[in-house]
C-alpha cells in the first residue's frame, strides 16, 4: 500500500532535509496524503487518483496553496523514487500538473496603527521584539535568534546569522532567505530602545546571579532562554486587544 511506502520514503528524507522541514513533510503525509491516497496499492495509483485528490484539497481550501504545492512535490518525489527502485513502472504524478500557486493579499499596518500598538506594549518585556518586527522587516525566527554579538549599536546595524526554529527548540544558521548573513540598518530610536532593553535584561540576570555576555539572545526569557514562538504570539494577541 502507498501508506507503507510513504513511511519508508519519509525515513529516507531524514538525512537530506532539516528537522523543521522533515516535521512539515511528516505532517503533510500523515494528515493529508495518507488519509486519502494511502489505501491505494502503489502500483495502481493513477493520474486520475492524484488529480482528484488535488481538486479536493483546493475545493476544501483548508491548506495554503504553498502547502498544496509541497504535497505535490512529496507525491512526485516519492513516486519518482519508487520508479527508480522498480516498485512502479512509471511515476504517474509526473503526468499531473502542479497545482497553481495563489497569493493572498497581505494587510499591513499603517504608521498610526503601528505606533498605537507599540504604545500599548511599551512596558512589556517583549516590547523590543515587536519594535524590531515593525521597524526592520526581520522574520520572527530571525529576531528570536538575534544575539547581542550580532548587534552593532555604534553603527546602528544588526547582523542576521541565525534563527530560532518554529518550535523554539533549536537555533540554526541555515536561514531561509537568499539574504542570510545580511546586515540590517536600524533607526536611532531603535538603537536607543535596544540599549534600554539590554540594561533591563542585565538587571534580570544579576538577580539570578549570572552576568550577561555577547552570546545571550536579545529577546529571551528572564532566565536567558529562547522565547517560544507560540508564547510570543500569545503576548502579541493580548497586547493587540489592549491597543484597540
Amino acid at each position: 500500500m502507498y501508506r507503507e511506502y510513504l513511511k519508508q520514503y519519509l525515513e529516507t528524507k531524514k538525512t537530506t532535509v532539516k528537522s523543521s522541514t522533515l516535521k512539515t513533510y511528516a505532517w503533510l503525509i500523515e494528515y493529508h496524503i495518507i488519509p486519502l491516497l494511502g489505501d491505494h496499492e502503489i502500483g495502481k495509483l493513477s493520474p486520475a487518483h492524484i488529480q482528484k485528490f488535488y481538486n479536493g484539497l483546493i475545493e476544501q481550501n483548508k491548506l495554503a496553496s504553498e502547502n498544496v504545492q509541497k504535497i505535490h512535490t512529496l507525491i512526485n518525489d516519492s513516486l519518482k523514487r519508487a520508479e527508480r527502485w522498480q516498485l512502479v513502472n512509471k511515476n504517474v504524478a509526473a503526468l499531473v500538473d502542479r497545482p497553481r500557486m495563489t497569493k493572498n493579499q497581505i494587510q499591513v499596518w499603517d504608521k498610526e496603527q503601528s505606533q498605537t500598538f507599540l504604545w500599548a506594549a511599551r512596558e512589556d518585556r517583549l516590547y523590543i521584539d515587536f519594535l524590531l518586527a515593525l521597524t526592520t522587516g526581520m522574520r520572527q525566527s530571525e529576531i528570536l535568534g538575534l544575539r547581542w554579538a550580532d548587534v552593532d549599536l555604534g553603527n546602528k546595524t544588526l547582523h542576521i546569522v541565525q534563527a530560532l526554529s518554529h518550535e523554539g527548540k533549536e537555533l540554526t544558521t541555515e536561514l531561509k532567505t537568499r539574504n542570510a548573513g545580511r546586515k540590517v540598518a536600524i533607526p536611532g530610536e531603535v538603537a536607543t530602545a535596544l540599549k534600554k532593553h539590554k540594561s533591563r535584561q542585565r538587571g534580570e540576570f544579576l538577580i539570578l546571579g549570572r552576568s550577561g555576555n555577547n552570546d545571550d539572545l536579545v529577546v529571551s526569557t528572564s532566565l536567558g532562554t529562547p522565547v517560544i514562538p507560540r508564547n510570543l504570539m500569545r503576548t502579541f494577541i493580548r497586547r493587540l486587544f489592549l491597543s484597540v
